[in-house]
């Protein structure tokens, strides 16, 4: 079906639509074959057509080739557009040359910013202060003035001559371990030998455990330190930021926990 749509008499986006359909589904030999046969095509407007459609940057060289021995307007607008949206570099003294030709003039400036050679940068300014219509309009369908084309030509090509500067990376934030966090834990685990080893050199000591209310009360205070001292470096570590890892809020809570019972157990005792 598409081989037949690329009979001489058959309209040009037609015939285009069965160059696109052939190179899915016969290949791309073929379709390059059929391509070539449309852009040396007799006829003005099916070549016109077929160059606009090109997508390959094979096809170039031919496409310069045509600019530089073809006169007709249209075929020099598609294939001048065709150049510069392809980035094709050698093409660019011949685009730069379509600047002073009137029938081209537009599509030369569009296809300069496209073609993002920076050197384009002084031959397009001259023409930011021209404000004849260029016949297109933007996204909008607001009407664009030649002027319009060529600062939009040059942002882009000073994009590339001067892209911006890249942020600078953000510094890694290092990992300091902190083991203040464990001390609760760590003091709660050593509260129990801790009054173990008490209640064993009182009995060396004394024989037995004091009834005075005054050494009760000092064995009470001796008792609880492990605990106080583990409920300081606790609120310390809250303060200071330094319980931030799973592992570390885990043994906090289970440590102060353990701390603060045992400190609320023997101050009850102590000032009872």
């Amino acid at each position: 079906m598409f081989r037949a749509c690329l009979r001489p008499q058959s309209e040009p986006s037609t015939a285009v639509i069965a160059v696109r359909g052939l190179d899915l589904l016969a290949g791309p030999e073929e379709a390059r074959a059929a391509w070539l046969a449309l852009l040396n095509d007799p006829r003005p407007q099916v070549v016109a057509r077929a160059a606009l459609y090109v997508r390959d940057v094979v096809y170039a060289p031919l496409l310069l080739d045509m600019l530089g021995r073809v006169e007709d307007p249209s075929i020099r607008s598609a294939v001048i557009n065709v150049l510069g949206r392809l980035k094709y570099a050698p093409a660019y003294r011949a685009i730069l040359d379509a600047l002073d030709r009137p029938a081209t003039k537009i599509d030369a400036i569009i296809a300069l910013g496209n073609l993002g050679d920076p050197a384009a940068i002084p031959f397009l300014e001259p023409f930011v202060s021209d404000n004849s219509e260029s016949h297109l309009t933007d996204d909008r369908g607001w009407p664009l003035r030649v002027g319009d084309l060529a600062a939009d030509s040059l942002r882009q090509l000073r994009r590339a001559a001067d892209p911006a500067p890249r942020p600078p990376p953000l510094p890694v934030r290092t990992r300091h371990f902190s083991i203040f966090p464990f001390i609760p834990l760590m003091a709660a685990g050593i509260q129990l030998p801790w009054i173990a080893a008490l209640v064993v050199i009182v009995l060396f000591r004394n024989g037995s455990i004091p009834s005075e209310r005054i050494a009760v009360h000092q064995l009470d205070f001796i008792a609880m330190l492990p605990a106080l001292i583990g409920l300081g470096f606790g609120v310390g570590a809250l303060i200071s930021g330094q319980v931030r890892t799973p592992a570390q809020c885990v043994c906090f809570i289970i440590g102060i926990a353990v701390c603060g019972l045992a400190t609320f157990g023997f101050s009850w005792e102590l000032f009872d």
